[in-house]
């Protein structure tokens, strides 16, 4: 953290892999003011290097409050021990930014006679982290869109184990996420992961590096993601240089080949 300063981190405040090993062996009803302690001990030690907190608990859409306060219940056990965290970093760290991880199984739904959802309280967390495990191509759209419901800003960590890491495959997810943002949905950003094979949280042999004599080398879809950085934009350029097999999709009425010749 001390050299990747003064760029702003994010730092995953508590995950249930990382956490000391005797937060598992403690009884759920303990494990808030457990995490709360530990959440103390963190700040304390990094506060001033971190820009923004994320717990990371395996929380899943269906945990997340249909309503708020919740009506007639507490809220679910890993969603006091992030709320335990979220207290001490508010007392130690006033002003401090604190999101939460979501895994989404699969895309929310709402009966006709839902109620509307209301704003997640800052109280409860000012962002989402949102991980599609698994989403396809089709079903990522549908799957952002239902987020505007919660309104809270959330980022894409994409895409996940089981989809495409390939070039042509990383295109149309950003692509998709595109679409989202253009009606006002509040995606702020798009995390593509794994950065390498090794850190993938599942086997693959995809990543946006890969590992070879020299070094490590940025594979296809590494160079168009970084191309749609720099630019803040999908240009035609770079996917017909580095992601041809997605150009059916995303310019359908075009011709590469036109676009070569040009």
């Amino acid at each position: 953290l001390q050299a990747l300063a003064p760029s702003p981190a994010w730092v995953v405040l508590a995950s249930r892999a990382t956490l000391p090993p005797w937060w598992a062996a403690l009884p759920e009803a303990e494990r808030p003011h457990a995490v709360a302690r530990w959440a103390a001990r963190v700040t304390q030690r990094l506060g001033p290097l971190v820009a923004s907190w994320l717990t990371w608990l395996d929380l899943t859409l269906t945990e997340i409050p249909r309503t708020w306060p919740p009506r007639g219940r507490a809220l679910p056990p890993r969603w006091q021990q992030h709320q335990a965290m979220v207290q001490t970093l508010r007392a130690g760290l006033p002003g401090a930014t604190v999101g939460v991880g979501i895994h989404a199984y699969e895309p929310p739904t709402r009966g006709r006679a839902a109620p509307s959802q209301r704003p997640v309280p800052s109280t409860l967390a000012e962002f989402f982290l949102v991980w599609p495990n698994p989403a396809a191509v089709s079903d990522l759209e549908a799957m952002l869109r239902a987020f505007a419901r919660w309104e809270v800003p959330f980022w894409l960590l994409d895409p996940g184990p089981d989809a495409d890491l390939r070039a042509a495959g990383l295109a149309m997810r950003v692509h998709r996420a595109w679409r989202v943002v253009n009606h006002n949905v509040g995606l702020q950003g798009y995390f593509a992961w794994p950065w390498h094979p090794a850190w993938s949280w599942v086997p693959t042999s995809e990543g946006l590096y890969q590992d070879e004599a020299a070094g490590e080398r940025p594979t296809p879809a590494a160079a168009w993601f970084s191309s749609v950085a720099r630019t803040n934009a999908i240009t035609p350029d770079g996917v017909a240089t580095y992601a041809p097999e997605a150009w059916p999709v995303l310019y359908p009425d075009a011709g590469l080949d036109d676009l070569r010749v040009a």
